[in-house]
């Protein structure tokens, strides 16, 4: 699971949201130094130990497969929001094709919701183990241990994969770091029209990535003349999440999300996904009026009672993919 974040390639152009109707209207209804020396003031982080528990697929081409699947794991949002349920672990295959026929707005934004945020949590998690041990090998390095060669070589690729010099290791903490599961509920909710446009059912794209010739793509039914970009497809919504928060843990245009959340983290606060929202003018070419739009679909949705929510420490009983 782990290896999802370092695979999860992005394009050079930063994150932007196509205008759809659809999705508005959604809305609305390796070589390795000798060793390597901490230097700078770290952010402050409790080092603590992050279950690994591997997560199983499941498969959800259909809105009624998917609620067999997970109403067979008591899989219950409403307890989940009172923090009196964990979150199974799952990843599901496919965005159901056919999450626009559900007329109730209440009930599809429900199903988007349990589609979405186990997602998140893996992701969120796999960041959290690798910040874990980055904290957990620079204590060691300033207490004067030397790193085994394992160690500096994992360590050095954690360097060159977040593009930060080696020994830096407040900005690579910066960078290697979770969102609120609020805010990316928001952002994919908007970017996808609660999951229902074309780039989410076609490419698994939740959150209206642009790429050109590097990668697989869907092209916009209503781009420009002379415009090249497309909207990056994926092999499972799984990678599109990991690919996210590789955009916004790595891009320049998110270098303010970056420091509003490590600032949050130097005073031992927690992440607050409406102030974090506040840096989001460069996802959306609207920009602060897509700040805004962030911001009220967190607020009117209550997606903040998401960001306690935990991943069971255990696998589902349910079968996968059968």
């Amino acid at each position: 699971m782990k290896e999802l974040l370092k695979t999860a390639r992005l394009g050079r152009a930063p994150l932007f949201m196509v205008a759809s109707g659809v999705a508005m209207a959604a809305l609305f209804a390796v070589n390795q130094p000798e060793q390597i020396a901490p230097r700078a003031v770290p952010v402050a982080v409790t080092a603590v130990p992050v279950k690994t528990t591997a997560p199983i697929n499941v498969a959800t081409p259909t809105v009624d497969r998917l609620n067999a699947r997970f109403g067979g794991m008591n899989y219950d949002l409403v307890k989940i929001r009172e923090g009196a349920a964990p979150v199974p672990r799952v990843l599901p295959d496919a965005i159901p094709s056919d999450l626009a026929k559900i007329e109730q707005a209440g009930e599809r934004k429900e199903t988007f919701v349990q589609l979405v945020l186990p997602m998140i949590l893996v992701i969120n998690e796999s960041l959290e183990e690798d910040r874990a041990r980055i904290v957990g090998l620079r204590d060691r390095l300033i207490a004067g241990e030397s790193l085994g060669v394992r160690d500096r070589a994992w360590l050095d690729e954690r360097f060159k994969e977040y593009k930060v010099e080696a020994g830096d290791f407040e900005s690579l903490l910066t960078r290697v770091d979770v969102v609120p599961p609020s805010l990316a509920l928001a952002q994919a909710a908007i970017e996808s029209g609660w999951g229902t446009s074309r780039f989410a059912r076609k490419g698994n794209a939740l959150f209206g990535q642009w790429t050109t010739e590097e990668h697989e793509g869907i092209v916009p039914e209503r781009r420009e003349e002379g415009k090249t970009h497309k909207i990056r497809a994926f092999r499972s919504p799984v990678d599109g999440v990991a690919s996210y928060l590789r955009n916004l843990n790595t891009h320049g245009a998110y270098k303010k999300l970056r420091t509003k959340r490590a600032a949050l983290r130097a005073q031992n606060k927690p992440l607050d996904s409406l102030f974090l929202a506040e840096a989001l003018e460069s996802y959306s070419e609207k920009g602060m009026e897509y700040v805004r739009l962030v911001q009220s679909i967190i607020r009117v949705n209550e997606l903040h009672q998401f960001d306690g929510a935990r991943l069971a420490d255990s696998r589902p009983r349910a079968r996968p993919n059968a």
